[in-house]
């Protein structure tokens, strides 16, 4: 397999899921960053400190943190994405 194109920040139940089949599915070089979170009133809980690290990672590139958000990575630039449709039609 060839280095990383992609950085997948996933969690479960938000809709990733969909984004990681494609990947799988064409085989396309790919990194997923595993957030586990639960939401409640008070907030997001995280449910370890990894998890504390890919949010605030994912929030660089996304600063509305939405699921999923996939980052390309291209020679020195990056580019997110965080719409499920956009990223099924993106090159």
């Amino acid at each position: 397999m060839d280095s990383p194109t992609y950085t997948l920040y996933h969690g479960s139940g938000m809709g990733s899921t969909f984004t990681l089949a494609l990947l799988h599915l064409f085989d396309i070089p790919h990194v997923v960053k595993e957030i586990k979170l639960d939401f409640s009133p008070a907030g997001i809980a995280f449910k370890d400190e990894q998890s504390r690290a890919y949010y605030a990672e994912m929030k660089n590139h996304n600063p509305l943190a939405q699921f999923p958000t996939l980052v390309k990575h291209e020679d020195n630039d990056k580019v997110a994405l965080s719409e499920t449709a956009a990223i099924a039609l993106c090159q």
